[in-house]
C-alpha cells in the first residue's frame, strides 16, 4: 500500500491574531524519507528517527486547508505542519541526496517571506477572480474584485510561513 501526502499547503500569516492564508498548494511525489522526517509517515519501515512529531490540524488553518479538511472526509492522517526553518532540519537529515521536492517547497516559502503583501494579494485576487468567474461565468462588478484590503489597511511586515500537510494510504 502506498502513501500520498496532501498539499502540502504554504499558508502565510501577515497579521499576528489574523487567519492564515493558502498562497500555494505544491505537488508533491512520494518521499517517504522526507515523510519519515516530516511527521514519522513511515519511519518504522524505513529505519529513520523522525525529526517532528505529527501537530494535528493546525487550529488557525487557512480557509483552503480547511476545505480540504471537511471534504477528505477522515481518510486523512497524520496532520501536520512545519516551519521553514523545521523544513530546513528535514533537508539537512535527508538520507541521500538533498531532495528536490524540499529544496523547491523552501524556494517558495522564502519567496513569499520575501514578497509578504504583495504575494498575498496577488493569490487573494486570483482566488476571488476564479471564484466569480465560476459562479457567475463572468467577472461581475468590475475589477479588482471587491472585498481586499487595500494597503493602508494592513501592517506590511516578514509574515509567519509555514506547509500544511497530511497523509493518506
Amino acid at each position: 500500500m502506498t502513501t500520498d501526502i496532501h498539499g502540502p499547503y504554504v499558508e502565510v500569516n501577515l497579521r499576528p491574531g489574523e487567519d492564515w492564508q493558502c498562497v500555494g498548494d505544491l505537488a508533491w511525489h512520494q518521499d517517504y524519507e522526507a515523510f519519515a522526517l516530516m511527521a514519522g509517515v513511515r519511519a518504522d519501515t524505513l529505519e529513520i528517527d523522525p525529526l517532528f512529531a505529527p501537530r494535528g490540524v493546525p487550529p488557525d488553518k487557512s480557509l483552503r486547508y480547511d476545505m480540504h479538511h471537511r471534504l477528505e472526509g477522515g481518510d486523512c492522517h497524520s496532520h501536520s505542519w512545519l516551519t521553514y526553518e523545521e523544513l530546513g532540519r528535514v533537508q539537512e537529515a535527508y538520507p541521500v541526496a538533498p531532495s528536490f521536492q524540499i529544496n523547491l517547497a523552501r524556494k517558495f516559502m522564502a519567496a513569499v517571506a520575501e514578497e509578504g503583501y504583495e504575494l498575498l494579494q496577488r493569490a487573494h485576487e486570483y482566488w476571488a477572480v476564479q471564484h466569480e468567474i465560476r459562479a457567475n461565468g463572468s467577472l461581475e462588478g468590475g475589477y479588482p474584485p471587491r472585498g481586499f484590503e487595500s494597503p493602508e489597511e494592513i501592517v506590511v511586515r516578514a509574515p509567519e510561513v509555514r506547509l500544511v500537510f497530511c497523509f493518506d494510504n
